[in-house]
């Protein structure tokens, strides 16, 4: 994948759900467009994904200075919203509002961060990589 189309939907629905006060699913997909535009950039700067979870977050961490609880509220965010819970195992809950919102402001942030990444990585190289 060479582009944040995907990334750039999956927050577009986010924002399209919460807008219309439906608010299942919002914050996990503002997580998997997070997800989505961290693959592209993992993609072009390391030149392959990392294949897991943790180990996207963790390399984001690094290009885009990051702190570990900015993506793990995000990911806990997502498990919640989800399988309402954080963990399996533990007791069921549901994201109030202001969580989903922040979810998705979060997410609109570190997409952001991607794409100046991700510019500066093509002005270095010359390549194309964000497409419309």
């Amino acid at each position: 994948m060479d582009n944040l189309k995907k990334s750039d939907d999956l927050l577009k629905s986010a924002k399209d759900l919460l807008e219309k006060q439906d608010y299942a699913g919002v914050a996990g997909l503002a997580y998997q467009a997070v997800e989505s535009a961290i693959i592209v950039l993992t993609e072009k700067i390391n030149g392959k994904d990392k294949k897991s979870h943790h180990n996207r977050r963790k390399r984001a961490r690094e290009i885009l200075d990051l702190s570990k609880e900015t993506l793990d509220k995000l990911w806990s965010s997502r498990n919640i919203d989800f399988y309402g819970n954080e963990k399996i195992g533990e007791g069921k809950r549901e994201l109030d509002i202001e969580e989903i919102k922040e979810s998705v402001g979060k997410a609109e942030e570190i997409i952001e961060k991607i794409k100046n990444a991700l510019q500066e990585e093509k002005t270095k190289t010359g390549d194309t990589i964000i497409k419309k």
